[in-house]
């Protein structure tokens, strides 16, 4: 053979050694290419983090943890602490309150820039994440349109969409992200018949900018329903204790309002689906309420509207105006302050405790709108805690101690969806990515939960959720919260297990995106918690809090009132059960549900002297009235109860009376 054909061939067996082994590299390298892109754009927007104790101030409200910022100011690129102004305080239970502001610039509110100080139950300060916006000082906020003339602008607008009536919910001025430039706008939120949407108007010009969050159902307009409420036959649920409202929704193709055809009707609770939605409402309500202090959706939005019979969703396009139509038949969703359900959408708590943690997660973390290949991951986020949430919530309402891993037509628990194939398959306009991806979050949760107890896995994830609203939202994000909130009450083994559920879908450690400035030692006061008030299934009887041995419970039955219990239960060698700590009035809820009951008397009354009193006379320390109770409603409720509208929480009543369907039910406790 020639040398010049040798050299041939070891070149061509060379490049094609050299082309395979590029090929291999291309094929394994998009993932991390896709994370170097994103983490050298994270950097260039950074959230500041600091962790540890950098004071030995104690922080007790919004005004010390201000003040505590002093001497970190240059660290978190803060120059004036005066543009820091004073936004919410949640209490996280059991370890953590978060305190949060927001950024102002010239007086002006920088639109979702915020800033978290979070601390220990004790004020002992854990850490800060910073999200404020890098705005300009010579920013003009004064050579600006009035609102009247702002105002003018935005009808002018309305009526080029042919839009004559409206009705204005909100109106702020904000410094504004827009085509990666600040503008100062005026952002309006504004209700068309039934439909939510965001105007945002340039303030300067009154050029209108693009809105988004624009969907309505068709079916509810504020003509159609005030032409049929006049009806005798129309009927409206509402709860006046909780803010909400239940309606049935108009059929597009029949323009006729659903009607119950009587009151009775509409009272009947095997009459329709109808009832039942709102009546998981209310449940879903009392849990966020007592659990979390949080009424409605919170943060002021505390009335809630819930549609049933939906059919049909329209979208309308901003920039055409033109219509799309989705089919509502089989589905539910959330805006602004309602939660609606499709017609054929059979009422079950998972699906509206989806819908309703969305509430929670828009009007507290983040209002992201329609998504959209900007906010994408975000939205798959707020997806992925409404299942998270879901969950939980549904395990607690049957009286699990375990998930069931699936939720909403998700298999969680058995998913392969990564953190990587995010990455990889970025955003496509051709189906719901935040409905896809949001699996990555909730199948870390459901993993969180094969160690954790409900009670501990609800408040960790809840708790964290919070900590969001000073960042971005991405997922690293939330792995870098819940751990937080881990480490500020776990051991340092379960902390791991916790960071190894991330690992397993692929999210990075927040510090592979951010430089993470320490300080000191990490000074959690108490890592065996207490825990708050939960819808716990035990399955040990508790201790009495005055007694050393286990207590034994019995349920009876009996129509001839409390007094007749009473003397029941001490002929039986007992007593009406009284009830004297939280783990003891969980336990006996669930032993009551246990067995059937929905209510039931116990041993607390107020009938001697106005002044409520356990029957064996012991100490009253304990009470876990429900909201609004106990209200002596038409002067004759003396005797205290589980009632089957509240749950875990107390109502006064009285059996066969004023207290409607409640049974006639009695707990009898033996020492």
């Amino acid at each position: 053979m020639k040398k010049k054909t040798i050299i041939i061939i070891v070149v061509m067996v060379i490049i094609i050694a050299v082309a395979a082994v590029v090929a291999v590299l291309l094929l394994n390298k998009k993932s991390p290419n896709k994370q170097q892109e994103q983490i050298q754009e994270i950097n260039d927007n950074s959230t500041h983090i600091i962790e540890g104790t950098y004071t030995d101030e104690k922080v007790t409200n919004l005004a010390s943890a201000k003040k505590s910022l002093e001497n970190i100011k240059e660290e978190i690129n803060i120059k004036d602490l005066d543009e820091l102004k004073e936004d919410t305080i949640y209490d996280g239970g059991s370890s953590i309150n978060i305190y949060s502001f927001y950024q102002t610039k010239n007086n002006v509110q920088v639109f979702d820039s915020y800033l978290q100080v979070y601390t220990d139950k004790e004020g002992t300060v854990h850490g800060v994440i910073n999200n404020l916006k890098d705005v300009k000082d010579d920013i003009d906020t004064e050579n600006i349109l009035s609102k009247k003339e702002a105002k003018q602008k935005l009808n002018d607008y309305l009526k080029e969409k042919n839009i004559d009536e409206y009705s204005l919910e909100k109106e702020n001025l904000y410094i504004y992200p827009f085509d990666n430039k600040n503008l100062v706008v005026y952002y309006y939120n504004i209700k068309i018949n039934m439909q939510n949407i965001v105007v945002i108007e340039d303030a300067k010009n009154g050029k209108i900018l693009k809105p988004y969050n624009s969907y309505n159902t068709s079916d509810l307009t504020e003509e159609r329903i005030n032409k049929y409420k006049v009806k005798s036959d129309y009927y409206e649920m509402v709860d006046k204790k909780r803010n909400l409202t239940m309606s049935r929704v108009i059929d597009s193709e029949t323009d006729e309002l659903y009607t119950w055809k009587s009151l009775e009707d509409a009272q009947n609770k095997e009459l329709d689906d109808s009832i039942d939605h709102f009546e998981n409402v209310m449940w879903v309500y009392d849990f966020y309420y007592n659990n979390y202090n949080i009424k409605g959706f919170g943060n002021g939005v505390e009335n809630v509207d819930v549609f049933d019979q939906a059919r049909i969703l329209t979208f309308i396009d901003e920039e055409t105006g033109e219509k799309e139509t989705y089919d509502m038949t089989d589905n539910a969703f959330f805006s602004e302050n309602k939660i609606v359900f499709g017609a054929e959408r059979k009422p079950n708590i998972e699906t509206t405790a989806h819908e309703y943690t969305h509430g929670i997660f828009t009007h507290n973390v983040k209002d992201l709108g329609e998504p959209s290949k900007e906010n994408v991951e975000a939205s798959s986020i707020n997806e992925g805690y409404a299942d998270v949430m879901a969950m939980a919530l549904e395990a607690y309402y049957k009286g699990d101690d375990n998930l069931d891993g699936t939720q909403n037509r998700r298999d969680i628990k058995n998913s392969t969806i990564d953190y990587n194939e995010f990455l990889d398959k970025g955003y496509s306009e051709n189906k719901r990515e935040e409905h896809y991806y949001s699996v990555i979050i909730s199948r870390v949760a459901y993993d969180t939960s094969k160690y954790l107890t409900l009670d501990e896995y609800t408040d960790l994830w809840f708790d964290a959720m919070f900590l969001l609203k000073g960042t971005d939202c991405h997922y690293y994000n939330v792995r870098y919260a819940v751990i937080r909130v881990a480490e500020s009450r776990f051991d340092s083994e379960t902390v791991e297990k916790i960071k190894k559920s991330f690992d397993d879908v692929g999210i990075p450690d927040l510090e592979k995106f951010i430089t993470i400035k320490r300080y000191d030692e990490d000074r959690w006061s108490d890592k065996n918690v207490v825990k708050k008030h939960k819808v716990t299934t035990k399955t040990e009887i508790p201790k009495k809090d005055n007694k050393a041995d286990l207590h034994t419970y019995k349920i009876f039955e009996s129509n001839n009132g409390f007094e007749a219990a009473k003397k029941s239960c001490k002929d039986k060698g007992g007593y009406l059960a009284t009830i004297t700590s939280e783990e003891e009035n969980t336990y006996v809820y669930n032993f009551m549900r246990g067995q059937g009951y929905e209510s039931a008397y116990f041993g607390l009354t107020d009938i001697e002297d106005d002044t409520w009193k356990w029957v064996n006379g012991e100490k009253l320390d304990y009470t876990n009235w429900a909201e609004g109770e106990p209200n002596h409603e038409n002067n004759v409720e003396h005797y205290g109860m589980f009632y089957w509208k509240n749950k875990y929480t107390w109502n006064d009543g009285d059996f066969g009376t004023s207290t409607v369907a409640g049974g006639n039910a009695y707990i009898c406790e033996f020492e």
